[in-house]
């Protein structure tokens, strides 16, 4: 059981992580229902309605925006089931891919993780909802 510190501290980090999350979200998801609702719908429907279980995981998809990781002229499509085409004839997975990959992990939140090959970020940003810290290559 966590000491009151402990609890402090950890409440702490989670303040500073919130912050943070909504300074590098931005408006477009916080206090916007109408994405939000989509996040939730693709959650429900394409990750959770297909197996995925695990709640953090599917916390996770629910906060990180997919379109911020792609070009404008393809941000309409980006909670469709697919993989889309980012830079240098790369896609960025779909959103089931991640939360399944993500999930097989098993992160913990002292958990380090290092991701290489990158690629747009957008699974390296859903893995740092999980774990304590993430470095991509």
């Amino acid at each position: 059981m966590p000491t009151t510190t402990e609890y402090d501290q950890r409440q702490d980090r989670i303040a500073a992580l919130l912050e943070n999350t909504i300074k590098v979200l931005g408006p477009d998801l916080v206090g916007n229902p109408d994405l939000q609702e989509i996040l939730n719908r693709m959650v429900d429907q394409q990750i959770a309605g297909r197996g995925i279980r695990d709640q953090r995981v599917l916390d996770a998809m629910r906060i990180v925006p997919r379109e911020k990781f792609m070009s404008e002229d393809l941000a309409e499509f980006a909670y469709y089931d697919t993989a889309l085409p980012i830079e240098e004839d790369q896609t960025i997975s779909q959103p089931y891919m991640v939360a399944r990959m993500v999930e097989v992990l098993e992160l913990k939140p002292d958990d380090r993780v290092l991701e290489i090959g990158s690629g747009s970020g957008y699974h390296a940003a859903v893995m740092s909802r999980l774990a304590h810290e993430v470095y991509t290559v």
